[in-house]
């Protein structure tokens, strides 16, 4: 199977800069001049992580590593964008940020919500499986409200 390989040893892009060339690989689009702000197009993660159904949404789906800036999630929105590490792995306080209940989010507040989005699951799944409400929605159940 290995002789259907094929590995690429050289890339091309508009820009001399690195970090244009970066957005260009990551995204597949060329950005030339000084790049602020996020990506105007998807990197290739966001893209397979969009593209992919019947994954475990409970947990990212990738991890962007610090100093990889170039490749965002635009304007699919940032629910498929990476887990984002910010801080160095090596240094003695490190800390992965948005792991921790924040604010006035108590263990037992949090495990309460997740009951209670777990039975809205049930009753969706059980109401669709019911065909209920498309009964009510269809021409002939609807009701005269005049």
């Amino acid at each position: 199977m290995a002789d259907k390989f094929t590995i690429i040893r050289s890339l091309h892009q508009a820009s001399s800069a690195h970090v244009s060339a970066t957005h260009t690989f990551v995204t597949g689009y060329d950005r030339t001049g000084v790049i602020k702000g996020p990506p105007d197009n998807p990197d290739m993660c966001v893209v397979i992580n969009r593209m992919r159904t019947g994954h475990d949404t409970s947990l990212p789906s990738y991890v962007g590593l610090p100093g990889q800036s170039r490749g965002g999630s635009a304007y699919l929105g940032s629910a498929f964008g990476p887990l984002k590490i910010k801080d160095d792995p090596s240094k003695p306080k490190f800390k992965v940020e948005n792991l921790s209940l924040g604010g006035e989010s108590s263990r037992s507040r949090f495990d309460r919500r997740s009951r209670l989005l777990t039975e809205f699951d049930r009753l969706k799944r059980n109401i669709d499986a019911s065909g209920q409400m498309d009964a009510s929605t269809s021409s002939s159940g609807r009701r005269s409200t005049s």
